[in-house]
């Protein structure tokens, strides 16, 4: 028998079961019958007939663990329970339920972060080649960001980088205005070929050319949400920092 068959046996799992009665019933009334036609008088027919048909309630039950799924009336059966448990404690049930909302709240804010953090791949072309540089001095116990003239000297000299970009992730407090209201962002710094070097696209417009240099041109680039949420996502828009 199918699972479908299996299935809407489960379901309908009370006309099975009258079935099944009206099915045993016409097997004893015939036997009974054949026993009394060989001569046998009706009531000892009709107990003979039975005792040779079996036990009626064990025939019943393996037939419905055949045809049916027998998990989904536990389940049923569990469920009916729990509900009448669950109303007879109202204060009870209260505290369960905050406290499972609660929980899976929390797990499903931790998986997210992980998701995004450490299971999901970075968007960007060989994550794998990609290394962060620090200077650290000589005890080993205090990082900083490398100076200007050592970035110079390592993208001069090194011949085991293809390229190095600068990058500044300390998310200094910026004001944006140009859209008819003002709003405080984080924003960080980064060289012209930082987005080059990570080999991404942008949505909308372009990243930085080389003529964008401290001094000479400013440049900027934000957010797909900021760009929706201050500026209608209208491309016409413009940003002035200050």
């Amino acid at each position: 028998m199918s699972w479908i068959q299996r299935l809407i046996g489960s379901v309908k799992k009370k006309n099975l079961e009258d079935q099944l009665d009206d099915e045993q019933r016409f097997h004893i009334e015939m036997r009974a019958k054949r026993l009394t036609t060989a001569g046998m008088m009706p009531d000892e027919s009709n107990r003979r007939a039975r005792l040779l048909f079996g036990n009626q309630t064990l025939l019943k039950e393996k037939t419905l663990d055949r045809d049916t799924f027998a998990w989904i009336e536990t389940l049923s059966q569990d469920l009916r329970y729990a509900l009448r448990s669950l109303t007879m404690s109202p204060s009870f049930t209260a505290v369960a339920v905050g406290a499972l909302a609660l929980g899976i709240g929390a797990n499903t804010a931790i998986f997210s972060l992980m998701n995004a953090l450490v299971l999901q791949p970075l968007r960007v072309t060989d994550p794998g080649q990609l290394v962060l540089i620090n200077e650290v001095k000589n005890d080993k116990s205090d990082q900083r960001v490398p100076t200007m003239a050592a970035f110079v000297e390592w993208k001069n000299h090194s011949q085991m980088l293809q390229d190095i970009a600068l990058a500044g992730f300390d998310g200094d407090p910026s004001t944006i205005t140009g859209a008819g209201h003002a709003e405080r962002v984080n924003a960080g710094t980064c060289g012209v070929n930082f987005f080059s070097l990570l080999g991404v696209k942008p949505f909308r417009g372009r990243f930085f050319v080389p003529e964008n240099k401290v001094g000479m041109s400013e440049g900027v680039v934000i957010s797909e949400s900021l760009w929706q949420r201050m500026f209608a996502a209208d491309p016409n828009n413009w940003v002035r920092p200050l």
